[in-house]
Protein backbone atom coordinates (compact mmCIF):
# COMPACT_ATOMS: atom_id res chain seq x y z
CA UNK A 1 0.00 0.00 0.00
CA UNK A 2 1.23 2.95 -0.88
CA UNK A 3 1.25 5.69 2.08
CA UNK A 4 2.25 8.91 1.38
CA UNK A 5 1.67 11.27 -1.28
CA UNK A 6 4.06 14.04 -2.09
CA UNK A 7 3.14 16.75 -4.54
CA UNK A 8 5.30 19.53 -5.61
CA UNK A 9 5.43 23.04 -7.86
CA UNK A 10 7.11 23.89 -10.42
CA UNK A 11 10.17 25.22 -9.26
CA UNK A 12 10.43 22.07 -6.21
CA UNK A 13 9.46 19.81 -8.51
CA UNK A 14 12.48 20.45 -11.04
CA UNK A 15 15.12 20.60 -8.03
CA UNK A 16 13.84 17.78 -6.42
CA UNK A 17 13.41 15.69 -9.95
CA UNK A 18 17.31 17.18 -10.46
CA UNK A 19 19.06 16.39 -7.01
CA UNK A 20 16.61 14.08 -4.91
CA UNK A 21 15.57 16.07 -1.57
CA UNK A 22 18.46 17.24 1.02
CA UNK A 23 18.18 18.89 4.68
CA UNK A 24 20.18 21.84 3.16
CA UNK A 25 17.65 22.28 0.21
CA UNK A 26 14.58 22.85 2.65
CA UNK A 27 14.42 26.61 3.02
CA UNK A 28 11.52 26.96 5.27
CA UNK A 29 8.72 24.79 7.04
CA UNK A 30 5.16 25.32 7.08
CA UNK A 31 2.77 24.46 9.71
CA UNK A 32 -0.52 24.33 9.21
CA UNK A 33 -3.67 24.52 11.92
CA UNK A 34 -6.07 21.66 12.54
CA UNK A 35 -6.48 21.35 15.83
CA UNK A 36 -5.93 17.12 16.71
CA UNK A 37 -5.50 16.38 12.79
CA UNK A 38 -1.63 17.41 13.63
CA UNK A 39 -1.40 13.32 15.29
CA UNK A 40 -1.19 11.61 11.95
CA UNK A 41 1.74 13.69 11.49
CA UNK A 42 3.65 12.60 14.30
CA UNK A 43 6.12 10.10 12.46
CA UNK A 44 6.91 12.41 10.03
CA UNK A 45 8.04 15.14 12.90
CA UNK A 46 9.85 12.88 14.12
CA UNK A 47 11.73 11.44 11.20
CA UNK A 48 12.40 15.24 10.08
CA UNK A 49 13.26 16.74 13.38
CA UNK A 50 14.90 13.65 14.51
CA UNK A 51 16.97 12.59 11.66
CA UNK A 52 17.02 14.36 7.91
CA UNK A 53 17.84 18.33 9.87
CA UNK A 54 19.73 16.55 12.67
CA UNK A 55 23.31 17.86 10.77
CA UNK A 56 21.65 21.04 9.73
CA UNK A 57 23.72 24.15 10.35
CA UNK A 58 22.17 26.83 8.27
CA UNK A 59 19.02 28.64 9.24
CA UNK A 60 15.59 27.09 9.07
CA UNK A 61 12.26 29.29 8.92
CA UNK A 62 9.68 27.38 10.92
CA UNK A 63 6.66 29.34 10.11
CA UNK A 64 3.25 27.71 11.80
CA UNK A 65 -0.57 28.72 12.81
CA UNK A 66 -1.97 27.12 15.48
CA UNK A 67 -1.27 23.69 16.28
CA UNK A 68 1.67 23.46 14.27
CA UNK A 69 3.10 26.28 16.56
CA UNK A 70 3.24 24.05 19.13
CA UNK A 71 4.75 21.08 16.65
CA UNK A 72 7.68 22.91 15.23
CA UNK A 73 7.86 24.75 19.25
CA UNK A 74 8.20 21.60 21.10
CA UNK A 75 10.76 19.75 18.29
CA UNK A 76 13.08 22.88 19.47
CA UNK A 77 12.26 22.61 23.34
CA UNK A 78 15.44 20.65 24.04
CA UNK A 79 18.39 19.62 22.52
CA UNK A 80 16.66 15.89 21.75
CA UNK A 81 14.01 17.09 19.07
CA UNK A 82 12.36 13.21 19.80
CA UNK A 83 12.20 14.24 23.25
CA UNK A 84 10.37 17.63 23.31
CA UNK A 85 8.09 15.96 20.67
CA UNK A 86 7.28 13.28 22.91
CA UNK A 87 6.76 15.81 25.83
CA UNK A 88 4.16 17.26 23.10
CA UNK A 89 1.71 14.02 22.52
CA UNK A 90 2.29 13.08 26.14
CA UNK A 91 0.98 16.57 27.47
CA UNK A 92 -1.77 16.91 24.69
CA UNK A 93 -3.17 13.93 25.19
CA UNK A 94 -3.76 14.81 28.96
CA UNK A 95 -6.91 16.77 27.77
CA UNK A 96 -10.09 16.07 30.26
CA UNK A 97 -13.03 17.68 29.72
CA UNK A 98 -16.40 17.63 31.43
CA UNK A 99 -19.41 16.53 29.57
CA UNK A 100 -20.80 20.10 28.71
CA UNK A 101 -17.24 21.49 28.09
CA UNK A 102 -17.37 25.45 28.34
CA UNK A 103 -15.28 28.01 26.68
CA UNK A 104 -13.46 28.74 29.80
CA UNK A 105 -12.40 25.19 30.47
CA UNK A 106 -11.49 24.89 27.36
CA UNK A 107 -9.35 27.73 27.69
CA UNK A 108 -7.77 26.72 31.24
CA UNK A 109 -7.01 23.72 29.67
CA UNK A 110 -5.12 24.87 26.75
CA UNK A 111 -2.75 27.64 29.46
CA UNK A 112 -2.01 24.67 31.43
CA UNK A 113 -1.03 22.78 28.81
CA UNK A 114 1.01 25.08 27.01
CA UNK A 115 2.92 26.35 30.62
CA UNK A 116 3.87 22.79 31.13
CA UNK A 117 5.20 22.10 27.31
CA UNK A 118 7.12 24.99 27.29
CA UNK A 119 8.57 25.76 30.99
CA UNK A 120 11.40 29.02 30.78
CA UNK A 121 14.50 26.60 30.39
CA UNK A 122 12.33 25.26 26.94
CA UNK A 123 11.58 28.88 25.78
CA UNK A 124 15.17 29.85 26.30
CA UNK A 125 16.37 26.69 24.06
CA UNK A 126 13.88 27.33 21.64
CA UNK A 127 14.74 31.39 20.88
CA UNK A 128 18.70 29.92 20.76
CA UNK A 129 17.99 26.92 18.81
CA UNK A 130 20.69 26.14 16.62
CA UNK A 131 18.92 26.34 13.16
CA UNK A 132 15.20 26.77 13.72
CA UNK A 133 13.95 29.74 13.45
CA UNK A 134 10.20 29.88 15.07
CA UNK A 135 7.23 32.30 13.34
CA UNK A 136 4.15 32.18 15.05
CA UNK A 137 1.17 33.73 13.07
CA UNK A 138 -2.21 35.44 15.04
CA UNK A 139 -4.67 37.17 13.37
CA UNK A 140 -5.52 40.92 14.90
CA UNK A 141 -9.27 41.10 15.42
CA UNK A 142 -10.56 44.79 14.21
CA UNK A 143 -13.61 46.62 15.92
CA UNK A 144 -15.29 45.01 13.63
CA UNK A 145 -14.61 41.34 15.36
CA UNK A 146 -13.21 42.68 18.74
CA UNK A 147 -16.79 41.92 20.47
CA UNK A 148 -16.68 38.26 22.61
CA UNK A 149 -19.79 38.08 23.66
CA UNK A 150 -21.42 35.73 22.12
CA UNK A 151 -24.21 37.43 19.89
CA UNK A 152 -21.58 39.81 19.08
CA UNK A 153 -18.64 37.05 18.40
CA UNK A 154 -21.57 35.33 15.96
CA UNK A 155 -22.67 38.50 14.04
CA UNK A 156 -18.92 39.03 13.54
CA UNK A 157 -17.78 36.00 11.78
CA UNK A 158 -21.00 35.53 9.74
CA UNK A 159 -19.74 38.92 8.61
CA UNK A 160 -16.43 37.74 7.89
CA UNK A 161 -17.66 34.46 6.32
CA UNK A 162 -19.60 36.45 4.42
CA UNK A 163 -16.83 39.00 3.08
CA UNK A 164 -14.40 36.36 2.16
CA UNK A 165 -16.72 34.18 0.49
CA UNK A 166 -17.02 37.61 -1.74
CA UNK A 167 -13.15 38.07 -1.88
CA UNK A 168 -10.11 36.97 0.13
CA UNK A 169 -8.98 40.26 1.02
CA UNK A 170 -12.40 41.17 2.33
CA UNK A 171 -11.88 40.03 5.36
CA UNK A 172 -9.35 41.78 6.16
CA UNK A 173 -11.42 44.72 7.74
CA UNK A 174 -12.02 42.29 10.01
CA UNK A 175 -8.58 40.84 10.98
CA UNK A 176 -5.00 41.73 10.49
CA UNK A 177 -2.44 39.34 10.35
CA UNK A 178 0.62 39.97 13.42
CA UNK A 179 3.79 37.81 13.13
CA UNK A 180 5.42 37.08 16.26
CA UNK A 181 8.81 36.03 14.49
CA UNK A 182 12.26 34.49 16.39
CA UNK A 183 14.56 37.84 17.04
CA UNK A 184 17.12 36.86 14.83
CA UNK A 185 15.09 36.92 12.11
CA UNK A 186 14.07 39.48 9.67
CA UNK A 187 13.40 37.49 6.57
CA UNK A 188 9.39 37.95 5.21
CA UNK A 189 8.97 34.23 3.93
CA UNK A 190 5.75 35.08 1.68
CA UNK A 191 3.91 38.45 0.01
CA UNK A 192 0.49 38.97 0.80
CA UNK A 193 -1.09 41.55 -1.28
CA UNK A 194 -4.64 40.84 0.81
CA UNK A 195 -3.19 41.47 3.79
CA UNK A 196 -1.15 44.12 5.80
CA UNK A 197 1.23 41.97 8.22
CA UNK A 198 2.97 43.38 11.24
CA UNK A 199 6.19 41.35 12.51
CA UNK A 200 6.88 41.40 16.35
CA UNK A 201 9.81 39.89 17.69
CA UNK A 202 9.46 36.66 19.45
CA UNK A 203 10.95 36.79 22.85
CA UNK A 204 10.59 35.20 26.58
CA UNK A 205 8.40 37.77 28.05
CA UNK A 206 5.76 36.84 24.68
CA UNK A 207 5.93 33.51 23.97
CA UNK A 208 3.55 31.48 25.32
CA UNK A 209 0.85 34.93 24.50
CA UNK A 210 1.68 34.41 20.66
CA UNK A 211 1.59 30.59 21.06
CA UNK A 212 -1.66 30.67 23.12
CA UNK A 213 -2.95 33.46 20.61
CA UNK A 214 -2.14 31.66 17.28
CA UNK A 215 -4.17 29.13 18.78
CA UNK A 216 -7.68 30.86 20.12
CA UNK A 217 -10.54 29.43 18.16
CA UNK A 218 -12.89 32.35 18.11
CA UNK A 219 -16.20 30.71 20.34
CA UNK A 220 -14.17 27.66 21.42
CA UNK A 221 -11.31 29.69 23.64
CA UNK A 222 -11.31 33.00 24.75
CA UNK A 223 -8.76 35.34 23.12
CA UNK A 224 -5.58 36.78 23.88
CA UNK A 225 -5.11 40.62 24.85
CA UNK A 226 -2.28 42.68 25.59
CA UNK A 227 0.42 40.76 23.88
CA UNK A 228 3.80 42.42 24.67
CA UNK A 229 5.70 44.34 22.18
CA UNK A 230 2.76 43.75 19.94
CA UNK A 231 0.03 45.94 19.11
CA UNK A 232 -2.96 46.49 21.58
CA UNK A 233 -5.88 44.23 20.64
CA UNK A 234 -7.74 41.35 20.81
CA UNK A 235 -5.41 38.43 19.65
CA UNK A 236 -7.18 35.18 18.04
CA UNK A 237 -6.33 31.98 15.75
CA UNK A 238 -3.43 32.76 13.01
CA UNK A 239 -5.94 29.95 10.97
CA UNK A 240 -8.44 32.55 10.49
CA UNK A 241 -6.03 34.30 7.83
CA UNK A 242 -3.70 31.26 7.51
CA UNK A 243 -5.60 28.06 7.85
CA UNK A 244 -2.65 25.64 5.89
CA UNK A 245 0.01 28.00 5.77
CA UNK A 246 -0.05 28.04 1.59
CA UNK A 247 1.71 30.89 -0.05
CA UNK A 248 3.81 32.83 -2.84
CA UNK A 249 6.55 31.99 -0.74
CA UNK A 250 10.09 33.66 -1.43
CA UNK A 251 12.90 31.09 -1.71
CA UNK A 252 16.57 31.57 -2.48
CA UNK A 253 17.56 29.77 -5.40
CA UNK A 254 17.59 25.95 -5.29
CA UNK A 255 15.70 25.61 -2.52
CA UNK A 256 11.92 25.33 -1.35
CA UNK A 257 9.37 25.39 1.61
CA UNK A 258 7.83 21.62 2.99
CA UNK A 259 4.52 21.48 4.05
CA UNK A 260 3.68 18.15 5.84
CA UNK A 261 -0.10 18.26 5.62
CA UNK A 262 -2.81 15.93 7.04
CA UNK A 263 -4.78 15.12 3.68
CA UNK A 264 -5.22 16.21 0.10
CA UNK A 265 -7.57 18.99 0.61
CA UNK A 266 -5.75 22.41 1.55
CA UNK A 267 -7.27 26.10 2.14
CA UNK A 268 -5.65 29.42 2.74
CA UNK A 269 -8.08 30.65 5.18
CA UNK A 270 -10.37 28.64 7.95
CA UNK A 271 -13.49 30.52 6.25
CA UNK A 272 -12.33 29.03 3.22
CA UNK A 273 -12.86 25.36 4.16
CA UNK A 274 -16.03 25.21 2.76
CA UNK A 275 -15.53 27.44 -0.52
CA UNK A 276 -14.87 24.52 -3.37
CA UNK A 277 -13.90 27.21 -5.93
CA UNK A 278 -11.22 29.12 -3.27
CA UNK A 279 -7.96 27.36 -3.25
CA UNK A 280 -4.23 28.45 -4.69
CA UNK A 281 -3.36 28.11 -7.55
CA UNK A 282 -0.63 25.98 -8.55
CA UNK A 283 1.74 28.67 -10.15
CA UNK A 284 1.68 30.48 -6.31
CA UNK A 285 3.07 27.04 -4.79
CA UNK A 286 6.18 26.91 -7.56
CA UNK A 287 8.51 26.62 -4.66
CA UNK A 288 6.16 24.43 -2.01
CA UNK A 289 6.57 20.69 -1.38
CA UNK A 290 3.50 18.87 0.19
CA UNK A 291 3.51 15.71 1.85
CA UNK A 292 0.34 14.23 3.12
CA UNK A 293 -1.11 10.03 3.85
CA UNK A 294 -3.05 8.83 0.96
CA UNK A 295 -6.45 7.97 0.89
CA UNK A 296 -5.39 4.25 1.58
CA UNK A 297 -3.65 4.55 4.28
CA UNK A 298 -6.14 7.37 5.97
CA UNK A 299 -8.65 4.05 5.64
CA UNK A 300 -6.43 1.57 7.82
CA UNK A 301 -6.84 4.67 11.08
CA UNK A 302 -9.63 4.43 13.75
CA UNK A 303 -12.31 5.21 11.62
CA UNK A 304 -10.75 5.45 8.85
CA UNK A 305 -10.40 9.22 9.68
CA UNK A 306 -7.70 11.91 10.11
CA UNK A 307 -8.04 12.38 14.18
CA UNK A 308 -9.82 16.02 14.58
CA UNK A 309 -11.54 18.34 17.13
CA UNK A 310 -15.31 16.18 16.52
CA UNK A 311 -13.40 13.56 18.62
CA UNK A 312 -13.97 15.79 21.56
CA UNK A 313 -17.83 14.78 21.55
CA UNK A 314 -18.06 12.11 19.85
CA UNK A 315 -15.80 9.80 22.43
CA UNK A 316 -15.16 9.60 25.96
CA UNK A 317 -11.89 11.03 27.46
CA UNK A 318 -10.19 7.92 27.55
CA UNK A 319 -11.99 6.41 24.19
CA UNK A 320 -10.75 9.65 22.43
CA UNK A 321 -7.17 9.09 23.97
CA UNK A 322 -6.92 5.76 22.94
CA UNK A 323 -8.16 5.84 19.81
CA UNK A 324 -5.42 8.95 19.22
CA UNK A 325 -2.76 6.67 20.51
CA UNK A 326 -3.20 3.92 18.18
CA UNK A 327 -3.23 6.86 15.00
CA UNK A 328 -0.11 8.27 16.60
CA UNK A 329 1.52 4.39 16.58
CA UNK A 330 0.43 4.34 12.77
CA UNK A 331 1.55 7.61 11.80
CA UNK A 332 4.76 6.44 12.42
CA UNK A 333 4.88 4.42 9.72
CA UNK A 334 4.14 7.48 7.56
CA UNK A 335 7.93 8.77 9.29
CA UNK A 336 9.27 5.98 8.00
CA UNK A 337 8.24 5.58 4.79
CA UNK A 338 9.25 8.59 4.16
CA UNK A 339 13.12 8.36 5.25
CA UNK A 340 12.78 5.16 3.01
CA UNK A 341 12.13 7.52 -0.38
CA UNK A 342 14.21 10.21 0.66
CA UNK A 343 17.12 8.09 1.51
CA UNK A 344 16.95 5.53 -1.58
CA UNK A 345 16.15 8.41 -3.53
CA UNK A 346 12.93 6.86 -5.09
CA UNK A 347 11.24 9.87 -4.11
CA UNK A 348 12.21 11.57 -7.42
CA UNK A 349 9.87 8.57 -8.73
CA UNK A 350 6.69 9.65 -6.79
CA UNK A 351 7.20 13.28 -6.73
CA UNK A 352 3.66 14.66 -8.84
CA UNK A 353 3.03 18.49 -9.86
CA UNK A 354 0.76 20.32 -7.39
Amino acid sequence: MDKLEIKAGRKALALIKKEGLTSDMVYAMAGAAGGPKWIVLGGIDRYLFGDFFAERRRPLHLIASSIGTWRFAAAMASPDPLEGLTQFKDIYFQQFYSEKVVKQEVTETAHRLIKELFTPQHIEHILQHPYGRLQVTTALSSPLSRNEKSVGLSLSIMGAMIANAMHRSFLQPFYQRVIFRDHRDCEDLFDDPYFNTAYVPLRKTNFLDAILASSSIPMVMEPIQGIEGAPKGVYRDGGIIDYHMLHRYQCPENQLVLLPHFFEQYKQGWFDKHLSYRKPRAKELENVVMIYPTKAFIDTLPNQKVPDRKDFTAFSNEERNRLWAQAYEQSLELGHELQRLIESGKIVEVLSPI
